[in-house]
């Protein structure tokens, strides 16, 4: 009798433990924990940089130009004049027969009234002498070095001499030479604010 009773306990046992099996296997869902709001997740700190971007040098053959100065400054340290002389530099000698003397209009809001008008009457002389623009010819500039020559805060008057890297293409644009070469820049202040009064190319 014991041995019959011990046998319908190990059958019933054996019954429920297929029932229980069969239950984790097809009809159990897992659910993984929620996520912690995002509120109570401790903040992810991303490294801090500076916040001065230095210009990309411009590419010939690409329409893209070396940056101009920002603005005409009031106040100008020698410092700020040699960061304008170069960003100046680079922007005016940078240009291409394709590029409509783009690279002294936009300079014009920072050139005194003298020179603005060099640049308007540059412009007009030289563009009924354009040449065959589908023949490339263009030169990118890089400020690599600025000197103080001259600095006068009272009097309005600086001069800056830049030394760039240019690069000269034509044709082919595989064609091209690398060279260096000194421009001088000079500003004044003019109606409170300094600006560029001449850009003048040393021999190369």
């Amino acid at each position: 009798m014991n041995r019959r009773y011990f046998a319908i306990a190990i059958i019933s046992f054996g019954a429920i433990m297929i029932v229980v099996l069969v239950y984790f296997f097809f009809f159990y869902e897992y659910q993984a924990p929620a996520e912690t709001p995002a509120e109570n997740k401790p903040a992810v700190e991303l490294p801090q940089t500076g916040n001065t971007v230095q210009p990309a040098a411009p590419v010939i053959g690409e329409n893209k130009t070396a940056s101009a100065p920002r603005a005409a400054k009031e106040e100008m340290s020698e410092e700020d004049a040699e960061r304008m002389a170069g960003s100046f530099a680079e922007r005016f000698g940078s240009y291409s027969n394709q590029s409509d003397y783009s690279n002294i209009e936009d300079l014009m809001i920072f050139m005194t009234g003298s020179m603005k008008e060099w640049a308007e009457g540059y412009i007009i002389k030289t563009a009924g002498k354009s040449g065959d623009r589908s023949i490339y010819y263009g030169i990118t500039t890089k400020s690599v070095a600025e000197e103080v020559k001259n600095f006068d805060q009272s009097g309005g008057e600086a001069e800056i001499l830049v030394t760039t890297q240019r690069r000269e293409a034509s044709g082919a644009r595989a064609n091209f030479r690398t060279f260096y070469q000194d421009i001088t820049i000079r500003f004044k202040k003019e109606s409170g604010a300094w600006k560029v009064d001449a850009a003048v190319w040393q021999a190369d």
